[in-house]
């Protein structure tokens, strides 16, 4: 697979997209909690601890396995950092980019931290390491410059720098400090949002 930003950012916006809408296992939230949460298609995927991390893999030829939970990572990360620091914000970003919830349902929605995307695939064996320590140190300047283009379509009141400072610094982002790729992300999102301010 072709390691540059724009063969990264091709592979989110086509390859990585189709998956997410057509084939990513999903499980329906209950109609009760869809009106609480205020989107009537919710879906989760992963469910607890990313146990359906090898079902999900399954689904994904070896070489598209790491760069797409990389992109997981990007969504899931988005997505849960719009709608705990930038409230206001998450209606119209919701509506445009519907994207299933990481974590699983019941009777209410539970999140998992996105870093788990990371963690749980190479913890257990399931991707080569070396492929999606690569993938994480592109991917997270991919991420910088897939964000700040979303935001300006989807929300436009949240700036870039913000939105990252703010994920940096949520405590969920401290998950497993001391996990060698998961410095690595930490550290590589760092350096790659030090371009934004």
């Amino acid at each position: 697979m072709e390691m540059t930003p724009a063969a990264f950012v091709d592979f989110f916006q086509n390859q990585f997209h189709a998956f997410a809408q057509q084939k990513l296992p999903t499980m329906a939230a209950n109609p009760i909690l869809q009106g609480i949460i205020g989107d009537p298609d919710l879906r989760a995927f992963g469910d607890r601890d990313f146990a359906d991390a090898e079902e999900l893999l399954r689904l994904l030829a070896p070489e598209d396995r790491a760069r797409t939970l990389v992109c997981l990572f990007i969504v899931v990360a988005s997505d849960q950092n719009i709608f705990a620091h930038f409230k206001s914000a998450y209606p119209a970003w919701l509506s445009r980019t519907r994207m299933p919830k990481f974590g699983w349902v019941g009777l209410s929605l539970h999140n998992e931290n996105p870093l788990k995307l990371i963690q749980v695939p190479g913890d257990r064996g399931l991707v080569n390491l070396s492929e999606l320590s690569a993938e994480v140190e592109l991917g997270m300047v991919c991420f910088v410059y897939i964000v700040r283009d979303t935001l300006k379509d989807f929300a436009p009141t949240v700036k870039p720098e913000a939105f990252f400072q703010s994920l940096l610094a949520d405590p969920d982002m401290r998950y497993m400090r001391g996990h060698p790729l998961l410095d690595a992300l930490r550290d590589a999102l760092r350096r790659a949002s030090n371009v934004l301010g």
